[in-house]
Order: C-alpha cells, then structure tokens, then sequence
C-alpha cells in the first residue's frame, strides 16, 4: 500500500570548514575540530539508576492507608454503605500489600 505523503529529498551536506565554527587550538588547549572540543567540554554523564526502595516505600505507604481507611471505615463510619466501601478499600489494601511484597521479595533477591 503506498504511503499518503511523499517523502521530500534532503540536501546534502557540504563538508567544508566554512560551515563549521573552528576552535583555536592555542587558546582552549583543545584539539581545532569542533567534535573533539564539544566532547572535551561535555565531560562523561553517568547512567541513570532509579531507586529501588522509592517503589517499595510508595507501595508499603498505600497499603498502610487503605488498611487504615478500611479501619476507619468500619469501626467510625456511619454512612449506610460503609461495608461496601471498607470492602473496596480492603480489595485496594490487598492489591498494594502483594504489590509491596513483590518488591520486596525482588530487593532482598539481590
């Protein structure tokens, strides 16, 4: 099937010097091609490591309020649904409390 829209042809590139900026070598004590220099001046940027206990503590925080509101629920509530919505909060209780037990399962596996 062909495609909608045509595909436009790029320009090609020159590779002359005029189109790129040189760096005097004399003054910055950097090699005079542009890349090396750009690279010289970025420096290394180590790789992103997420933290594994901000996931654990989310998960261990939600399933301590729903069992909480689910408490709450039950014992002070005087709404005339109050089982049906301690039993949501309790399913909500449930699914962060195996959520916090998977991560920490896999945070003390390593």
């Amino acid at each position: 099937m062909p495609k909608s829209k045509s595909r436009k042809k790029r320009g090609v590139k020159s590779n002359t010097t005029s189109d790129r900026t040189q760096v005097p070598s004399a003054t910055t004590g950097s090699p005079a091609s542009p890349e090396t220099a750009v690279a010289a001046t970025r420096g290394t940027v180590a790789p992103f490591k997420p933290d594994n206990y901000s996931g654990l503590t989310m998960s261990c925080l939600a399933a301590l309020g729903c069992w909480g509101y689910a408490y709450y629920l039950l014992t002070f509530s005087t709404d005339a649904n109050r089982y049906l919505y301690m039993g949501m909060a309790v399913l909500l209780a449930l699914i962060w409390s195996i959520s916090f037990g998977i991560r920490l399962r896999r945070l003390r596996r390593r």
